[in-house]
Formats: C-alpha cells, structure tokens, sequence
C-alpha cells in the first residue's frame, strides 16, 4: 500500500526458488526503511538455510518478524491414506480453483495450505492480543539500525540494498493508492486500447506503449475463461525503442 505498510510479506516461490538470499535481503532492508518498520512475514522452504541465517542476522532490526515453514509440519502426514489424515490435511493439494485454471503449480499453495497459513498467523496475533488484554507491562527493545553495508553481497553502494537514496516505486497492481505509473516517464506516451491486442510497430515510433508480456497476455487469456478468479493484479510494463522518447 506504499510507504506507510504495517505489514510486508515475501513468497520465495514468487521470486527466488532456490536458496539464494540476495533478494530476500535486498527486500528486507527496503522494508526495514519504510516509516513504520513494518511487520515482515516471510515464506520460505526450510532448506533454504542461507536465507533463514541472514534473516537472523537482522532479527534485532525488525519488528516481530515472522518465518512461514509448512513442509516439516506436512510431510509427516503424507505416508497416512487421504481419508485418515486429520481434516486439515486432507486433500492438501486440492486448490480452490476451478480444474484447468491457471496457478495450480507445484510451488504454488493449495486451498489447505493457505488455511493452515492463515491459522498459524492467527495464533501468534492472538497470543499478542492476549498479553494487550491482560495489560501485562511490556519491556520491547526499540529495534536497532540496519548494518551499514549488506551481509550476503559486497555491494556497499547499492540502490537495492537501501545503502544510498531511498528507492521510488510505481506499480500497475490494483488498486493504487498513490502514485501513477507513467510518472516513471519524461514524455510520450501512446493509448492503445485493450492491452490484450497486439501491437504494431508504429505504435512504437509516436512514444512508450503500456503493454503485457506475451507470457501475461496468454495467463490473462486463460483467467478471463474463468471469470478472472479475483485477480486484481496487471503486470504492466512501458515498451519502446530508441525513438519511442
């Protein structure tokens, strides 16, 4: 929602799928500028060491920062016939949406999945909520300063890495709250229409066209037979050439 969150999450299935934590720290360090240091709930597969150590390394930086692990808690279950698992793992990889929709890939979260999320971040707020209701004093550390430099990189001047100017994001995710992404140009701008069509060169001569990628255009294809499934999300992009401006 902008500079102003209370809470960031970061899927590794989303970004990184192997244990590289480069991008994770890059992520974690932006949120850790934001004005209210916001709450980071993380993602991640539990044999992505690497990443599990740096996130540790800034514990003392962060706000109640929360690491979501669901295969060791499934796996166990996985040798049990369907219809003796507990309720909660039954049907684990069973996903809500309509078969032959797009999304249900491996890496992906089933519906059960989400659930058992959604139940684990809800006991460790309520555990919060109870110790606010019994008025029980509180002695928090105010958490500390981020390192200087990064700890997985030697980059020691990096944008990315939130050790020189604050970054200025856009974004054609919906809805925006603030900030429009064709500020991100100078001039020139070309309407197209429905982003859907495609695009011939000529567009490209008069300016910058908001376009998606081929890739895009066949998941939003794919979605639209399914009444879009909710998405909210655009991936928009400005393409150009040299003389686009």
């Amino acid at each position: 929602w902008g500079i102003d969150a209370d809470v960031v999450s970061w899927d590794y299935s989303m970004n990184e799928a192997g244990g590289i934590p480069q991008g994770l720290e890059a992520y974690l360090r932006q949120t850790r500028r934001l004005i209210r240091n916001p709450m980071l709930i993380v993602k991640d597969t539990h044999l992505a060491q690497q990443r599990r150590e740096m996130v540790g390394n800034y514990t003392s930086t962060l706000i109640d920062p929360v690491i979501l692990m669901s295969d060791p808690a499934v796996e166990p279950f996985f040798g049990i016939e369907d219809r003796f698992r507990p309720p909660g793992f039954q049907q684990w990889r069973v996903f809500g949406a309509p078969p032959g929709s797009p999304g249900q890939a491996a890496h992906h979260p089933s519906k059960k999945e989400h659930e058992m999320l959604g139940w684990i971040l809800a006991m460790h707020f309520l555990a919060s909520l109870e110790l606010l209701a019994l008025d029980i004093p509180l002695n928090c550390p105010r958490p500390k300063e981020l390192p200087p430099n990064p700890i997985t990189t030697n980059e020691t001047s990096s944008l990315l890495f939130g050790t020189k100017n604050d970054i200025q994001c856009r974004t054609t995710f919906q809805p925006i709250v603030q900030g429009d992404f064709s500020e991100i140009l100078i001039n020139g701008t070309v309407d197209t229409g429905d982003l859907l069509m495609p695009k011939g060169a000529m567009y490209y001569q008069k300016g910058w066209v908001m376009d998606l990628s081929d890739g895009e255009k066949i998941a939003k294809q794919k979605l639209d037979r399914f009444n879009g499934l909710g998405f909210v999300d655009s991936k928009q992009a400005f393409y150009g050439i040299y003389s686009s401006g």
